[in-house]
């Protein structure tokens, strides 16, 4: 059994009255995708329907960028890649590295190139020659090209009023990757009023294996499940102490053997440890706590948009063009006058118990 890896990107340009898009990522099963044009400001983490979500900054083998334009100043396109290649230089060669996002590059297409595939586009800009001599210094290849597809599965943004397209928001990996990608393509169906189209890479790992009494891997094993633990339990004292125990037995029972054994062995001593003495989280995206302005009719208007959208895509007429954007203001409206509905009835519940709480005092 493969365990099975959907690495994506998708420039959404804005986040904020945007719930749609976590739906779409559940839809499509994402694993790791880079949203970018969040225009979110600050860095930070928060819970968003059953992801991590991650802004200005993500953990250090998984980097998601968003390029300069190609028309920037040198300048700031110098500083930009400039600072990508120190970071991809801090994590180091011997470590995985998924490098997603708006590079504003277009790379073109080679023959028997170990960075840029044969399936690519046809123009390279300036830009592109750069995103090219980054990957080359580090050993790194463009993934969207090494896959034959139809056009409209391999532009990620397009203009149709200008008739303009191109191929700039990527996924890249290592050239020596133990990541198996077996496809990378544009989805169509994903909508939230961006110009750009979701790019989504299947990939999987291969096998891993099962553990001998020894604590090393048996060979023809099965795979490590990708769970969730419930690490919030670590502030009670109890279950610390009971999960340092559960590791400090496991981690006894490793023996010797090859570096990639005993590190596989410790991986899977602290899955179990972990799993003991935490227990695993289960989380439903069918609980929205983030978006408590949500409603039935705003879900049944996001659906109308979508369908426009999908009519205008199989189309390209102007009038459908014209009902989509439509929808789409009609959406962005509609959730911008729920929230404030919400937070006004929130506001207003709190000065009703500020008064009461006044008034018991007095």
């Amino acid at each position: 059994m493969k365990r099975t890896l959907r690495i994506g990107t998708w420039n959404i340009q804005g986040i904020a009255t945007k719930r749609e898009v976590f739906k779409e990522m559940e839809r499509y099963d994402m694993d790791i995708i880079a949203l970018t044009e969040t225009k979110k400001k600050g860095k930070g983490t928060e819970e968003k329907d059953g992801y991590v979500h991650i802004y200005s900054g993500v953990p250090k083998e998984d980097v998601a960028a968003y390029a300069p334009t190609d028309d920037a100043p040198a300048a700031e396109k110098d500083t930009f890649f400039f600072d990508l290649t120190t970071t991809l230089e801090k994590i180091g060669s011997r470590k995985e590295v998924i490098l997603i996002g708006d590079l504003n590059g277009r790379t073109g297409f080679k023959l028997n190139n170990p960075v840029v595939g044969r399936y690519g586009e046809h123009i390279v800009n300036n830009n592109g020659e750069r995103l090219i001599h980054l990957c080359e210094q580090q050993a790194l290849r463009i993934a969207n090209g090494w896959f034959p597809h139809k056009d409209i599965r391999k532009y990620t943004w397009t203009q149709p009023t200008r008739n303009l397209k191109s191929l700039i928001d990527y996924i890249i990996v290592r050239q020596n990757t133990q990541l198996k990608i077996s496809d990378v393509r544009v989805m169509r169906g994903p909508e939230c009023g961006t110009d750009h189209f979701l790019v989504v890479a299947k990939s999987y790992f291969p096998n891993k294996q099962k553990m001998q009494s020894n604590g090393l891997p048996e060979k023809n094993g099965t795979l490590l499940s990708n769970v969730k633990y419930n690490i919030e339990s670590l502030r009670n004292d109890s279950t610390k102490f009971l999960y340092q125990m559960r590791l400090a037995t496991r981690l006894n029972r490793i023996g010797q053997g090859s570096p990639n054994d005993m590190y596989e062995g410790l991986k899977t001593c602290i899955h179990e440890a972990t799993n003991e003495a935490l227990g695993e989280k289960i989380v439903s995206t069918r609980y929205r706590k983030d978006t408590p302005w949500w409603s039935e009719e705003l879900g049944k208007i996001v659906d109308e948009k979508k369908a426009a959208y999908g009519k205008w895509l199989s189309t390209q007429s102007t009038q459908d063009r014209l009902i989509y954007n439509d929808k789409k203001r009609s959406v962005q409206k509609e959730i911008i006058k729920a929230k404030n509905e919400y937070w006004e009835e929130r506001c207003q519940e709190v000065n009703l118990e500020g008064g009461n709480t006044k008034a018991n005092k007095a």
